[in-house]
């Protein structure tokens, strides 16, 4: 099944901190690259969304977490649509 994706204002507020960041912190290629593989991980959830795990941060079956790098990407199934709730890093 292919799922229509939504990014939700939060989601869209955590990119824009997580390319912000590794702009101030590194370079803007690097910001570039790093916000177009997470935007292309966002994108594959169109095609596997079931694939992930339950959220370990929303208690809701249909909330799913999808690991990259050392980044969490929340989302949750609502039907045919995937809506990406936010976008985070947990900080040792």
């Amino acid at each position: 099944m292919i799922y229509k994706l939504a990014i939700e204002r939060q989601a869209i507020s955590d990119l824009r901190n997580i390319y912000q960041f590794i702009l101030k912190n590194s370079s803007k290629a690097k910001a570039d690259s790093f916000l177009e593989q997470l935007r292309f991980q966002i994108v594959q959830l169109s095609a596997m969304a079931n694939v992930n795990r339950e959220s370990k941060i929303v208690q809701d079956e249909l909330v799913k977490d999808l690991l990259y790098k050392s980044y969490t990407i929340v989302y949750k199934i609502r039907g045919n649509n995937i809506h990406v709730l936010s976008v985070f890093r947990l900080w040792d």
